[in-house]
């Protein structure tokens, strides 16, 4: 079969081929779709907590069908387990499984929409409803509106009720995508500042990118006494606080940790599947061949993906 394997941390993944698993009291799974995460990143660069030996196959969540067994032509979620850190992930055209790391789907559900949703779902509604828990009367901005986290958060905020939804992109092109009902808010830096400005202050926030756009966030963006959910950094990791201003301003900063709340994922996701079934929800997804993977992985490390990234290996088609 055809898969990607690091053989060495920190550098880009090599298409290749190698034997097709089989391990006793396995599943052996035909994988249609897998992420390609920042997770996944962090892993190859050797600097998680979990190490595994190179080479290895990446992919830490997937979507496939079961090819063997009586659960055969089952279509599937793959996670846990370690794949991808203690043992070979989905970035390949087949894996062998334990039964543990597969949970049933609809067949009627997109695979692509399906693996996006496996690690976007349960941590948009958390960041949402149990930590920034917002409400009807809220004003709510999300950052990073037009990835696949800040675009669902805005879908569910909006099915909530919330009265007002301020979307934050980079570019003005990046606008033109984001959900229905979400008001956009185009900038970084003092533009961004500027912009916040004219729109009006939030009275909540989920961020999902960090750096110097929470920076601007917290200036700029919300009312005195507002509170943020902090989910993600992919615009940096480091923040800057002026403490006299954030102290006058009292706004309460709140970490979503979503490997404290595993027991909630299953239920979550299976409300997610549903919406995304019958489209009152989409996932914004980038889908990629194996061939041009290497290529949108450095992509991803680099910044500038919109939505998430998925790995379809059986698709040969043009990408979309």
């Amino acid at each position: 079969m055809t898969a990607l394997r690091i053989h060495e941390f920190g550098a880009l993944p090599r298409l290749e081929a190698i034997a097709c698993p089989r391990r006793a009291g396995e599943v052996l799974v035909k994988v249609l779709a897998a992420a390609i995460t920042h997770l996944d990143l962090t892993v190859a660069s050797g600097n998680f907590a979990r190490t595994p030996s190179v080479p290895y196959v990446p992919g830490t969540q997937g979507v496939g069908v079961v090819v063997e067994g009586p659960s055969a032509g089952t279509r599937v979620r793959l996670s846990g387990q370690g794949l991808g850190v203690d043992r070979d992930g989905c970035w390949a055209e087949w894996i062998s499984v334990p039964p543990a790391a597969m949970s049933p789907i609809p067949k009627t559900l997109d695979p692509a929409v399906a693996v996006a949703l496996s690690t976007v779902a349960a941590t948009a509604h958390v960041a949402l409803h149990e930590v920034a828990r917002v409400s009807s009367d809220d004003t709510l901005i999300v950052t990073g509106a037009g990835g696949a986290v800040g675009s669902v958060v805005a879908q569910l905020a909006i099915r909530a009720g919330v009265s007002r939804v301020l979307g934050i992109v980079s570019r003005a092109e990046s606008a033109a995508a984001l959900p229905a009902g979400v008001e956009p808010v185009v900038g970084r830096g003092d533009v961004l500042a500027a912009a916040l400005a004219r729109a009006g202050r939030g009275t909540v926030a989920v961020d999902t990118v960090g750096g110097d756009v929470l920076n601007v966030l917290l200036r700029a963006g919300i009312q005195p006494g507002g509170r943020v959910a902090i989910v993600g950094y992919t615009a940096g990791t480091g923040l800057e606080l002026d403490l006299p201003s954030w102290l006058y301003n009292d706004v309460s900063l709140l970490p979503v940790n979503m490997l404290r709340r595993r027991g909630q994922s299953a239920d979550l996701l299976s409300a997610a599947d549903r919406l995304a079934t019958s489209g009152d929800i989409a996932v914004p997804v980038q889908r990629v061949r194996l061939g041009d993977a290497r290529a949108a992985v450095d992509r991803l490390r680099r910044g500038g993906v919109r939505g998430r990234l998925v790995l379809c290996p059986h698709e040969n088609g043009t990408i979309r």
